[in-house]
């Protein structure tokens, strides 16, 4: 929490996003619950592998967390597909140098 009273996040591991057109770029700053990329050139979906594990191998997948992805160029929400403990794949309407935020919050 900050100063301000906003809810900030910090990480030691970055997400990275892949699967996203050629040279995709994650915005400085960006953390597993709150990430913003702009897709490479010839994307069609984005792949993003969180920067640390949502939960142990040992919890049940009723554990991974609860996300929301938009597509902030063409307004768009996009679909997560596949959502596990280490990543999701956003697909939907993704095009070279879309910007997209994506934003996910844990639970116990």
């Amino acid at each position: 929490m900050s100063d301000a009273g906003h809810i900030e996040y910090k990480t030691t591991v970055p997400p990275s996003a892949s699967d996203c057109g050629t040279a995709p770029a994650l915005q400085q700053g960006s953390t597993d619950n709150a990430m913003r990329i702009l897709a490479g050139v010839g994307a069609t979906q984005c792949r993003v592998t969180f920067g640390a594990e949502w939960y142990s191998a040992s919890l049940s997948e009723a554990y991974r967390p609860f996300c929301t992805a938009q597509n902030m160029t063409s307004g768009a929400v996009l679909v997560q597909s596949n959502l596990t403990s280490t990543g999701v794949v956003l697909v939907g309407s993704v095009n070279g140098g879309d910007e997209l935020v994506l934003t996910c919050v844990g639970r116990t």
